[in-house]
């Protein structure tokens, strides 16, 4: 599990540089060479210590065609990876959102079949929840006075 986070992290990394350090929420897929961002919905597991998502829907060009690397961005990393972690364990179903974006990684010593596609999370829930909360579920927390 150890080598899964540490090649997660690694696919974060290239993620960014790839997108030229775009890959945060704030940019929400405005980039003209950013993809929109999806919400997907599937289930997160591990194969030869390799962190996978396996989505509802097959990727087109993808060789392994519902299967894709699972990452985060660089501000959600330290949160996600550990969440994801504790998911694959239970190959937990989980409904994300953010980029689908290409990569050619390979595995060092290892020559297994591997995705083409990374997803890169910056939003993530369960897939009973909601996309977007309704207002009644929201709390607000008012600033203290002086």
């Amino acid at each position: 599990m150890k080598n899964a986070l540490a090649f997660a992290i690694l696919l974060i990394s290239l993620a960014e540089a790839q997108a030229g350090g775009k890959t945060n929420a704030k940019t929400s897929g405005s980039s003209d060479d950013m993809p929109p961002p999806v919400w997907i919905t599937g289930e997160v597991f591990t194969k030869d210590d390799v962190l996978l998502f396996r989505l509802d829907k097959p990727v087109k060009g993808n060789p392994l065609k519902d299967v894709v690397f699972l990452g985060a961005t660089t501000q959600c990393a330290d949160t996600f990876l550990p969440m994801y972690m504790k998911a694959a364990e239970k190959h937990m179903t989980l409904r994300l959102y953010g980029w689908l974006l290409p990569c050619n990684e390979k595995i060092p010593g290892k020559n297994i079949p591997l995705p083409n596609v990374q997803f890169i999370t910056w939003k993530i829930h369960l897939p009973g929840d909601p996309d977007v909360l309704p207002a009644k579920d929201r709390i607000m927390i008012p600033p203290k006075g002086n």
